[in-house]
């Protein structure tokens, strides 16, 4: 998203200030902006070497996607992707294609991943009957643990398809020797051809699979000339506004520096304030300033709060973010109400498996699945992600606007990270980057002391070995054996 792309170039820009050199590589990039090459003195080199050969074929058409997959599968040798362009679309590839297998014997590795998901989400969960199939399905409402398990079980051979959105195309490494493109569209909207070949290139992987094969369901995007644009660099009209804030007056050009100077001479908000808030656009943020000195006795009491808000003064910090920033809706979270609701009964009865449980009770079937996987996209981006982010922005624009009124503003750093821990110790959730799920981390932090910070907490967990965390299964001890000191003998 955009807001990603300002976050990689800005870190970029930084990177590129200090480092002395950078090797950056891309798929199917033809050229560079013009005097880039100069710019950060370095070259681009071009080249069509590929370490595997990719014969691409055409699905034969018939009634539907599904019907068209179900006659596929059967005639696949080998560790298979299969690509939809959302998530719903996965959830039903990987049905049809769990149907379309015949008789499969998991293996004991796959058997314990399947016993525990069942017991720890929902043994009538969609992803947990395609495993009992062989088949994993893997997209960006999946807790990030869990998204690894299923990329280890695919790379290990333990799973022989993996279907998967872009999320999994954006950057993972995974050894399979088929892919079948189903979708064209990636959110309604048809992806183009560097897109095409990214998805492309994950049939065969060098010293594995040398001749990969992809399956397409549609005709393949035209091509054209692969240009990336850099807007650090570049600094046209595509360039945002939250960018070029971040950058050196003596960085920009004539026409950048001209954008930036009604942002430069306003006097609602610093400069400092606007690019401490990374990626949020800067009008915006001067916006949501001007508000609250137009409403400083309305809201002044509403945002001067610090430890924990009322529902109240949490809504109204959402609500100044969520019309400021030009927040998408996404997945249960249409609206700043509908935020703050959630947020607050999360809070009320804070523990993660209660709350998931609550969220599937007496619900069958798709709406089951449905309900499970909104709950986890609403704690992996909503709850830990998108609202503290949205909350700190407002509370350095607040603490400048008030200060300057002499009134004592508020501090929301406590509710923050509340909300970043999804109200757990926070060793817990950042365990979870590292493949440890949540309900494995609520039980292996207080065997490690209630390390304060997740240094500590891995250092603990290096002086260890996994069989030593007694009380956790053997497969719970083989998610934290990576982590953990290595077995006597083995180096």
């Amino acid at each position: 998203g955009d807001e990603r792309a300002v976050l990689l170039n800005h870190a970029f820009y930084r990177l590129a200030k200090r480092a002395k050199q950078f090797y950056m590589l891309g798929p199917s990039i033809h050229e560079l902006p013009d005097g880039f090459g100069p710019n950060y003195r370095c070259v681009f080199i071009r080249t069509d070497f590929s370490t595997v050969a990719s014969d691409s074929h055409i699905v034969p058409s018939g009634k539907d996607d599904i019907t068209r997959l179900k006659a596929l599968v059967p005639t696949l040798e080998g560790p298979t992707l299969v690509f939809s362009g959302s998530v719903n679309g996965a959830r039903r590839l990987g049905q049809a294609t769990a149907e379309s297998r015949g008789k499969f014997e998991a293996k004991p590795g796959l058997r314990a991943a399947i016993e525990w998901l069942g017991a720890n989400y929902s043994p009538k969960w969609g992803l947990v009957n395609a495993l009992s199939h062989g088949v994993g399905i893997h997209h960006g409402k999946l807790p990030r643990s869990i998204a690894q398990l299923l990329v280890r079980l695919f790379n290990g051979g333990l799973l022989d398809y993996l279907v998967c959105t872009s999320t999994l195309i954006e950057g993972v490494n995974t050894a399979a020797r088929n892919v079948v493109v189903v979708d064209n569209k990636i959110n309604k909207k048809k992806y183009d051809y560097f897109t095409f070949n990214n998805i492309r290139g994950r049939s065969g992987r060098m010293w594995q699979h040398y001749v990969g094969h992809v399956y397409l369901f549609n005709a393949p995007p035209e091509r054209e000339l692969e240009f990336v644009d850099v807007p650090v660099f570049t600094q046209n009209e595509n360039a945002p506004d939250a960018l070029l804030i971040q950058l050196e007056q003596q960085d920009l050009s004539p026409a950048a520096k001209e954008r930036m100077n009604q942002i430069w001479q306003q006097t609602v908000l610093s400069r400092d304030t606007i690019q401490q808030n990374v990626g949020m656009d800067p009008l915006g943020q001067i916006a949501l300033a001007k508000e609250i000195e137009a409403r400083m006795g309305e809201l002044a009491p509403l945002l001067s709060w610090t430890g924990l808000p009322t529902y109240d003064q949490k809504k109204a910090v959402f609500d100044l973010a969520w019309r400021h920033f030009k927040v998408k809706p996404a997945g249960v979270v249409r609206s700043s109400s509908q935020l703050t609701l959630l947020i607050s009964r999360y809070q009320k009865n804070p523990g993660y498996s209660a709350q998931l449980q609550a969220a599937i009770a007496g619900k069958t079937g798709e709406e089951s699945d449905e309900a499970l996987e909104s709950f986890l996209e609403f704690a992996r981006q909503w709850l830990s992600f998108k609202a503290p982010r949205l909350m700190s922005a407002v509370a350095r624009i607040q603490t400048e606007v008030l200060t300057r009124r002499g009134i004592r503003p508020g501090n929301y750093t406590y509710f923050c990270s509340q909300l970043e821990s999804l109200f757990m110790n926070p060793v817990v959730t950042a365990l979870e980057e590292y493949g440890v799920p949540i309900q494995i981390g609520t039980r292996l932090v207080p065997k490690l002391g209630e390390p304060k910070s997740l240094d500590e907490a891995l250092t603990g967990l290096a002086r260890r070995r996994a069989s030593e965390f007694s009380g956790l299964s053997a497969f719970e001890q083989s998610l934290i054996k990576p982590l953990c000191a290595p077995a006597p003998g083995l180096r």
